[in-house]
């Protein structure tokens, strides 16, 4: 092993752990906020995610949402999806604004029968139910927050991409990828759906080239998607 794939390990490994730690303390924090009955300071949370999304991707998804984090951290008894054979619903636009509306109209409830349980609260139960009949990447393509997050992200102007287009096609990327936005065909080139990244890094951790990192997107790449 060459010093750069050390020092490259290294890295990775406190990456993750750093990763680790931050969407634990958020999972931590929106239960304390509920049990002191300040969990409307979580909309301030939501809010300043979707401020740097235009600039960073969808980070509060991939680093401090809780639904996510819940489905991760169960993820390893989550093994097989007994409805998958339904998943070609949850891509479509008109399925997608009728949960979004249902959602709505769940929130508004929980707001005006002050319910004991809020909505943000709810959802994490609502999406652990969804990924483990469907699968993760299921949950990611209708939570409610997760639609309005993809809108700015398609303007994201950071991201993960190809460091070159030097790439085995391995597919291990496609397969980690937590909301199957990564895209590999036998004659096309690795495509990376911007609007539905979470930035979990996963597809990077994945890599078995170190092909795959984190920075500034061309102009003309951080539209929606980016084929190299």
């Amino acid at each position: 092993m060459t010093a750069h794939s050390r020092i490259s390990e290294v890295l990775t490994k406190l990456k993750n752990n750093l990763r680790s730690i931050i969407r634990i303390f958020f999972l931590i924090l929106i239960f304390t906020l509920w049990s002191i009955n300040k969990i409307e300071v979580w909309l301030f949370i939501l809010l300043a995610g979707l401020l740097i999304t235009p600039f960073m991707g969808r980070v509060y998804c991939g680093w401090i949402c809780p639904i996510f984090t819940s489905i991760d951290i169960f993820s390893p008894i989550i093994k097989e999806k007994k409805l998958q054979k339904y998943n070609k619903y949850f891509q479509k636009m008109v399925f997608k604004v009728v949960i979004f509306m249902m959602f709505l109209v769940v929130f508004f409830l929980t707001k005006k029968l002050d319910l004991a349980v809020p909505f943000f609260i709810l959802l994490i139960p609502i999406g652990l139910l969804i990924a483990v009949l469907f699968g993760s990447s299921q949950w990611h393509h209708i939570c409610p927050f997760g639609i309005i997050f993809s809108l700015p992200a398609r303007f994201a102007t950071k991201g993960y991409n190809l460091i070159s287009r030097d790439c085995s096609k391995c597919g291990l990327c496609v397969n980690k990828c937590a909301n199957s936005c990564l895209i590999l065909g036998k004659n096309r080139p690795l495509y990376f759906g911007r609007e539905h990244c979470l930035s979990c890094g996963k597809c990077k951790d994945s890599c078995p080239q170190n092909n795959i990192s984190f920075g500034k997107l061309p102009l003309k790449q951080s539209r929606g998607g980016t084929a190299l």
